[in-house]
């Protein structure tokens, strides 16, 4: 029996996880144990998750996480408490809030930082598939951090029983990286970033011997290495066959410079789906939340027997969208709001360049996103409205 224990687990919608008082994310301890992990429960609990921290560096020689490196045993243990990880009651921000304090005092080699961060969950749709965390990262020494990077690793397994065929991608658009399994039709895992106080970077891992091109993490996971991960891109992972392979995904923020004694804020949308468009999706909805505006949509393309553009733009309502498609089955339009949720659909669209007039009379003003989807393809667009 662990008794007065310094994790807290959100339950309250359709995926449930762990927010622990040192870093970590899903689990408090090495083995997959003190936590729920990461489960999308839809249409019954599917467990995701392997590993998960937070990470923090400013060089090959110094990052802050709580993630293996390979050699010692339960990994790096970087992060340590300073204010217990608790719900907030009543709630403030979501229907759950979660609030603690920790810092890298603990680590060989500090930043040093500590870190007020904040968890929310809503239990209404469409807002029931992701959890937001957000650090406020402070700098407690005596000189600036430059070239701070943060970001949340990891180890997706989707699902736990089948993790040796996965592949990992990133949507550049809502500055995503997800995971999915090449076998089964879903669920997805993803980590989006959502502050956009530095740009976004994204790094897919192999796990796999040698690294298959990128970082080697499969017998070690250094320093440098995982600053590497914090502070470069890679795109994608699992390309070893068809049918992938074990992988993880790092979603950061960075280059910040923190003068000493100031602080910058990251945060990040945990999300789980049963495919690409829903944790679209959802990554707009948490975006919602997090400063109203989004948007959805990747993998765009456009060519010449591909494309749309409306007018007028902005609209009081009624605009036109023109599009050409040809070679491409069953396309159809849909307009969606800013949370992502569709408003009006247009099906079976004929072939070839055509114009649709679409009756948005009724739509409230704000922004809005059309998209053309045929197959594969796909094409989302921004329109506004006003009254």
């Amino acid at each position: 029996v662990t008794v007065n224990v310094d994790y807290i687990n959100i339950t309250i919608n359709d995926v449930y996880t762990t927010i622990t008082s040192k870093g970590l994310l899903g689990y408090n301890a090495v083995g997959q144990v003190a936590g729920l992990g990461f489960e999308y429960r839809l249409p019954s609990a599917q467990a995701l998750l392997y590993e998960m921290s937070l990470m923090i560096g400013t060089s090959s020689t110094q990052v802050s996480d709580m993630f293996r490196n390979g050699t010692t045993p339960g990994g790096d243990a970087d992060f340590g408490s300073v204010i217990r990880a608790a719900q907030i009651t009543p709630s403030v921000v979501s229907d759950f809030d979660v609030d603690g304090k920790f810092n890298d005092a603990p680590a060989t080699i500090n930043a040093p930082v500590e870190v007020h961060h904040n968890a929310y969950a809503w239990s209404a749709a469409p807002y029931r598939k992701f959890v937001i965390v957000k650090y406020e990262i402070k700098n407690t020494g005596s000189s600036a951090l430059n070239n701070l990077y943060a970001g949340i690793l990891a180890d997706w397994d989707v699902p736990n029983a089948d993790a040796s065929k996965n592949k990992a991608a990133y949507d550049a658009t809502n500055k995503m990286g997800y995971v999915w399994n090449t076998v089964t039709s879903g669920p997805y895992a993803a980590i989006k970033l959502l502050s956009n106080t530095a740009p976004a970077v994204h790094y897919a891992l192999d796990n796999a011997p040698g690294g298959v091109g990128g970082v080697n993490v499969y017998s070690d996971f250094t320093t440098a290495e995982k600053y590497t991960v914090l502070s470069t891109n890679r795109p994608t992972a699992g390309d070893t066959s068809a049918q992938g392979n074990d992988v993880m995904d790092c979603v950061s923020s960075g280059p910040f410079t923190v003068n000493a004694g100031s602080s910058i804020t990251v945060a990040f949308a945990l999300i789980g789906g049963d495919n690409l468009v829903d944790i679209q999706a959802s990554a707009c909805a948490a975006q919602a939340k997090y400063d109203n505006g989004c948007v959805v949509g990747v993998n765009d393309v456009e060519t010449n027997n591909f494309w749309m553009y409306n007018y007028p733009n902005p609209s009081t309502g009624s605009f036109n969208i023109n599009y050409n498609v040809i070679g491409y089955d069953k396309a159809a339009i849909r307009i969606m709001n800013a949370l992502g949720q569709t408003v009006m659909i247009f099906d079976n669209l004929a072939q070839g360049k055509n114009t649709l007039a679409v009756d948005g009379s009724a739509l409230a003003a704000g922004y809005y996103f059309y998209q053309l989807k045929a197959g594969e393809a796909v094409l989302t667009k921004k329109i506004t409205i006003v009254k």
